[in-house]
């Protein structure tokens, strides 16, 4: 299904709105138990996860339920997301428009739960520009943004584009996807979850095939 799906009954869609099926929105927090498995998309898998900012897909063994869409064409870290089912498992490919690069030193990750800020929260409360990087106050923390995250409108205020605060776990040699480089480091991406990398680095060129893994 493009959105959701009520039910399982689909005799009983015959002839009713469709509009329900293309447009319903977080379709995976309140979907029901399925028999048999339901795939979807159209509400991104960035917003599903609350302290995660990834665009891989998110899957719900108990209600038989899979979301794909990685968000590609309206998420910066957006990717086009396609399920392989074989042999009784399953595994995912994505591909995106991210330049590649390759990490030249180790860096550890982050020791603290980190912050994530995603659409549905968007809204912060103070910004102080520092060149291609803007400090930004939210909910009580402070943390360096991209410059190009942060915005200003009639209607919503002072927000910022989905980003987190983690810093990713990397192993000299690793390759990961560059979202928005800055002078303190690149906002990337890790096997589809998105952190922080300070270390030196290479670009690579041209990029690299398609990346892909198990689903969890």
């Amino acid at each position: 299904m493009h959105a959701s799906l009520p039910h399982e009954r689909l005799d009983e869609l015959e002839g009713t709105d469709n509009w329900p099926l293309i447009k319903t929105d977080d379709f995976f927090g309140s979907a029901p138990a399925f028999s048999r498995w339901v795939v979807t998309g159209h509400w991104p898998v960035p917003l599903m996860r609350e302290t995660l900012q990834s665009a891989n897909p998110v899957v719900d063994e108990k209600r038989k339920l899979i979301c794909l869409d990685g968000g590609c064409g309206v998420k910066r870290i957006g990717q086009l997301n396609m399920m392989i089912l074989q042999g009784g498992e399953r595994s995912f490919l994505f591909c995106d428009s991210h330049r590649r690069f390759r990490a030249l030193a180790d860096q550890t990750g982050s020791t603290e739960e980190p912050v994530y800020i995603k659409w549905t929260t968007r809204f912060i409360q103070g910004a102080e520009p520092m060149g291609d990087v803007t400090r930004i106050r939210y909910h009580g923390k402070t943390l360096t943004v991209p410059s190009t995250f942060v915005s200003e409108n009639p209607w919503d205020g002072m927000i910022c584009d989905d980003v987190t605060d983690r810093r990713l776990e990397v192993r000299s040699g690793e390759i990961l996807y560059c979202i928005e480089p800055t002078s303190q480091g690149l906002f990337c991406k890790q096997d589809g979850v998105c952190g922080w990398y300070d270390g030196p680095y290479e670009w690579i060129d041209p990029p690299l095939p398609t990346k892909g893994g198990m689903i969890q």
